[in-house]
């Protein structure tokens, strides 16, 4: 069609682009030059993050409009894609975190796209099955909170934070922090109260994080210990600060799993489907054997002759039939047409 033909040639345009990218992505690791030494980490700027997701975004439309005109060599645009999560998410900061898992989410999005149109190939479909096999299952949730710790210690250690209008400034969160200012207590001592308290609960943390290996059990473990510190005990005021942040951040990593979990799933259906020409009774008859994150159950399956959709109860853990709205705390489902 006209439209087709006008985007390939825009891709044709992009391919400089293109090729610069997947030779960078073909690197071990990245360095943005970080200065992790700052004592003020919270002013830090992230300026890359934006341009790396908007790339990710180009290279999925990229892909499709590959898929469109014919070409099934679109792979390594997927991973390409995947990489430029991962060097985003080699900073050890939460919104490195939640960028890689938006750029994730963007690129299992378009493969599910993608699948209608290569339902019936078997050779895509392992090569996804290969892309996608461990993701989402390897997670290091104390890199991700480790600026976190670092921020909180450095910022309630010092002694000048401890004043009305210093603390005033971060909003609805400050004033709440400017309670810790108690009368007739001297800021140094405020100071050194309150980080040996910020201490306490990241060592705790990155202790108890270590010990757990699979995503669920770390995000459980974060999510118990944020919980722990109650909102009216004062000592625990510096660690109500971005409370709520860091609690959907840990929820935000399991959706990642959970993302990766279904599409695999959905995969694997397509694959006995190429193989038995029928679709399976069950997931566990298509080998699917990975639990939902969110309650620890099968994932769920439903199945009609025009749709074929694994899904995930999601955030707020009710089954809503698999609307994958994550942002309304729906489902999170990978589904894929049949006809």
């Amino acid at each position: 069609t006209d439209e087709l033909g006008a985007l390939t040639k825009i891709v044709r345009r992009l391919e400089p682009t293109i090729g610069l990218t997947k030779r960078a992505t073909n690197r071990t690791q990245i360095d943005f030059g970080r200065n992790w030494d700052t004592d003020q980490p919270w002013d830090m700027k992230f300026p890359e993050y934006a341009e790396i997701r908007n790339l990710a975004q180009v290279l999925c439309h990229v892909a499709q409009i590959k898929t469109r005109a014919g070409d099934s060599a679109v792979i390594p645009l997927f991973e390409s894609c995947f990489r430029l999560g991962d060097f985003v998410g080699s900073d050890p900061t939460l919104i490195a975190a939640l960028v890689q898992i938006a750029i994730d989410a963007i690129t299992c999005k378009r493969i599910e796209l993608i699948l209608p149109t290569r339902k019936d190939d078997p050779q895509f479909s392992a090569e996804i099955a290969s892309l996608i096999s461990r993701r989402g299952e390897t997670v290091d949730l104390w890199h991700i909170f480790k600026g976190e710790s670092a921020t909180d210690y450095m910022m309630f250690s010092n002694p000048a934070n401890y004043t009305t209008a210093e603390l005033q400034q971060y909003g609805e969160e400050g004033a709440e922090l400017a309670k810790l200012i108690v009368p007739g207590v001297s800021q140094e001592l405020l100071a050194k109260g309150y980080s040996a308290r910020t201490l306490q609960f990241w060592t705790r943390a990155k202790q108890s994080l270590n010990a757990q290996d699979s995503p669920e059990q770390q995000c459980r473990v974060l999510l118990d210990l944020i919980d722990g510190c109650s909102r009216s005990d004062l000592a625990n005021g510096t660690l109500n600060f971005m409370r709520d942040v860091r609690q959907n951040t840990a929820k935000a990593v399991l959706t990642r799993t959970a993302r990766f979990r279904t599409l695999r799933a959905l995969v694997r259906i397509l694959q006995f489907r190429q193989k038995t020409n029928r679709l399976p009774k069950s997931l566990s008859e298509a080998g699917v054997t990975q639990l939902d994150p969110f309650n620890g159950k099968p994932l769920n399956l439903a199945v009609s002759d025009q749709l074929v959709k694994v899904y995930s109860v999601g955030k707020d853990g009710k089954d809503d039939g698999g609307i994958d709205k994550v942002k309304d705390h729906k489902d999170v489902a990978a589904a894929c047409a049949l006809r």
